[in-house]
């Protein structure tokens, strides 16, 4: 009973190889799934882990503004200390003041690009490594920030 793709039946070739990626007497049949990408060496992650990465940061990159916003916003809220670092909205002090903080948004924005960037590049290790080592030099170059913060 059943049609003929549920049946489990080895010996019958017209079953044989239909429901899978294995070929049947015919040559037919779907193409081999082929391996992940090798990871470089270089990158500590492995390829799931990569793949994770930029999957959960397509569900943030939908908002990426906002997430910015509200991220740097739990950031001063936990290390209040480190809202002395940002010159431009550093007496944004309370959460409605740093919410309506145009420098804090475009800076939010910015960063979320940069991590945007960073995460679209995990796929040429070479141009990641260049462009995280471009923000860093761009941030040591700040006074506030230097070597403790890079």
């Amino acid at each position: 009973m059943g049609c003929t793709f549920t049946k489990n039946d080895g010996d019958n070739p017209e079953v044989r190889g239909t429901r899978t990626n294995k070929s049947n007497e015919t040559g037919e049949g779907l193409p081999a799934i082929p391996p992940p990408a090798p990871v470089d060496p270089r990158l500590p992650l492995t390829a799931r882990q990569r793949f994770s990465i930029g999957k959960s940061w397509k569900g943030i990159a939908r908002a990426m503004e906002q997430t910015g916003v509200t991220m740097f916003m739990e950031l001063f809220s936990e290390h209040e200390e480190l809202l002395d670092l940002f010159t431009k909205f550093k007496d944004a002090r309370t959460k409605d003041a740093q919410a309506e903080s145009l420098e804090l948004q475009q800076h939010a924005a910015l960063v979320m690009q940069t991590l945007d960037e960073s995460i679209q590049a995990l796929e040429n290790v070479d141009y990641f490594f260049e462009y995280v080592q471009q923000v860093g030099r761009t941030h040591y170059k700040i006074p506030e920030i230097g070597r403790a913060h890079v």
